[in-house]
């Protein structure tokens, strides 16, 4: 059974936020972190960190423990995605929006309105639904037809409780055969007992960088990471924000349809690729 580990990277007070990880086998995962766990005692850590280990001294010294664990994410790992958000487009295409509506839609209902401030306000709403559609598209043009699990770090459900929403509206509008694929839920673990998501953690903290251009010292790291295959993801910016936001006030303000194929078939061609 084909599992995905995925945790996050930045937040609203940055630039840029991702969201990224790793999928292999139930087995392949299994040997992996008992490897893990011996090069987490041969270094003397009981969690990888990438905002810790980044910060090592010497730099020489630094590369050479980050590289040994990375080996292992190399040797396991099949498939690597990430879905990341521009933070001054976020601010631009859903802050403003949000803050701009709010008033008419306290008009309208007071719930409505702390329920869209909640969910749409949040970069991670958009970012989990964009990972989980392309996640979907890129193991089916990989041949995978059979279910699969999906794990995101605690911290990430926590900090954005409208994630199983987004997950919710993500799953019925993408197509049926992902439908069939697709987990119920997101499922929560965490990064301190659960070895593949410390291996995300590495993963989101440098396409973070990436996506920032800071990768200066990391190139290596970066130039490593075409070494496993990546399902493409869109990156999230203004553009794509836009249309999605201002579908949702259309249908809390009435002035669409509410729950109609034609809604389903509007927000559907924001998470096809």
């Amino acid at each position: 059974m084909l599992q995905g580990w995925f945790d996050a990277s930045g937040t609203k007070g940055q630039s840029i936020v991702s969201l990224a990880g790793f999928s292999a086998d139930v087995a392949a995962w299994a040997d992996f972190s008992d490897e893990w766990d011996v090069a987490l005692k041969r270094h003397h850590i009981a969690v990888f960190k990438m905002q810790v280990e980044s910060k090592r001294k010497p730099i020489a010294r630094r590369n050479e423990r980050i590289a040994d664990f990375w080996a292992i994410i190399r040797k396991y790992a099949m498939l690597r995605i990430e879905s990341s958000i521009s933070i001054p487009d976020f601010n631009l295409a859903v802050t403003k929006s949000v803050n701009i509506l709010d008033a008419r839609l306290q008009c309208i209902s007071p719930n409505v309105a702390a329920l869209a401030k909640q969910l749409l306000d949040d970069p991670y709403f958009w970012i989990i639904g964009n990972l989980v559609a392309g996640f979907c598209a890129g193991v089916w043009e990989r041949g995978f037809r059979d279910p699969f699990d999906m794990f995101f770090d605690t911290q990430i459900l926590e900090m954005c409780p409208g994630s199983p929403v987004m997950y919710g509206i993500t799953r019925s509008i993408v197509r049926p055969q992902f439908q069939r694929m697709l987990p119920a839920q997101p499922i929560s673990r965490s990064d301190e007992e659960f070895r593949p998501l410390q291996a995300a953690d590495l993963l989101a903290w440098i396409t973070r960088r990436q996506h920032e251009k800071t990768i200066e010292g990391w190139e290596w790291l970066v130039r490593e990471l075409d070494h496993i295959d990546r399902i493409p993801c869109r990156f999230v910016n203004a553009a794509t924000l836009r249309p999605q936001v201002s579908a949702f006030y259309s249908y809390v303000l009435g002035r669409s349809p509410r729950f109609n194929q034609a809604l389903i078939d509007h927000w559907s061609t924001f998470f096809r690729r």
